[in-house]
């Protein structure tokens, strides 16, 4: 067969193909690939129990042959004290790994998560840390209560010598 047989052939289907493909997404387990066939990440601790106030560098990384085109990259923290949807921002360093680092201010479990689109598809990597309460931490209340009314003596009545006007 030449070549220009091959290039009719190869056109056709093209020509009748819808122009944007469906996105298909699989969720992989925790610091494990997202996608099926496409680009995959994983997510890394250098702790994945720290303790209170100890400062955590996560990495991710794409896995495979080439090295995608990557947009939107981000990491997700989820737990006890963080407001909803905190997103902390992942710095390429170049190399196509994304890192960023996070200190952990109260103890508990919390769902770290890198989300991004690598040569259009969505890729996600997850990983569980716990992080241990601070030794001898007690729970303080956020606001002192409100100190207890006081008494104050209602003013005393007129005597005979006062003037009321």
């Amino acid at each position: 067969r030449g070549l220009a047989e091959l290039s009719v052939e190869t056109a056709a289907p093209l020509a009748s193909a819808p122009a944007v493909p469906p996105l298909s997404v699989a969720h992989g387990g925790a610091g494990q690939p997202s996608t099926a066939g496409g680009p995959h990440a994983v997510l890394d601790a250098s702790n994945a129990k720290p303790g209170v106030g100890q400062p955590v560098d996560f990495v991710a990384r794409f896995i495979g042959a080439a090295r995608p085109k990557v947009e939107g990259a981000r990491f997700r923290i989820v737990g006890p004290g963080i407001a909803s949807g905190t997103e902390v921002a992942a710095i390429d360093d170049g190399s196509g790994t994304f890192r960023t680092t996070f200190t952990f201010l109260e103890g508990g479990r919390f769902d770290v998560t890198f989300n991004a689109r690598a040569d259009g598809t969505p890729v996600h990597a997850a990983r569980i840390v716990q992080v241990a309460p601070a030794a001898g931490a007690t729970v303080e209340p956020h606001e002192a209560p409100p100190a207890a009314p006081t008494a104050v003596a209602p003013p005393a009545p007129p005597g005979d010598t006062s003037k009321w006007l």
